[in-house]
């Protein structure tokens, strides 16, 4: 059923297409945008790009980075068992999951 301002023509109708029913969607399109709030429309000003996207993919660290830093962490555990079975180490020991 169509909002009151779709009908009275007030309001913008979205312009998306429903994949189920193949009919144009009847909700008022948000304010300056050609769809509604539920098929994406966005102010670009809001959308975040490039370095402020959280899926942004920067390349600083390479796998050969990732490599390293896993095999210091190894041998960091290692260094900590040793420790810790001498009777040296004292205080907490490092949280988290251990390499095997």
């Amino acid at each position: 059923m169509p909002l009151p301002g779709i009908v009275s023509g007030k309001a913008a109708r979205c312009a998306a297409q429903c994949r189920a029913t193949k009919e144009r969607c009847w909700n008022p399109a948000a304010f300056g945008m050609a769809t509604c709030r539920y098929h994406g429309a966005r102010r670009r000003q809001t959308v975040r790009t490039g370095p402020d996207h959280p899926k942004y993919k920067h390349g600083q660290e390479t796998l050969g980075a990732k490599r390293r830093r896993s095999d210091g962490l190894v041998r960091l555990a290692e260094y900590e068992e040793l420790l810790a079975g001498a009777g040296k180490l004292t205080g907490p020991r490092t949280r988290g999951p251990k390499p095997g």
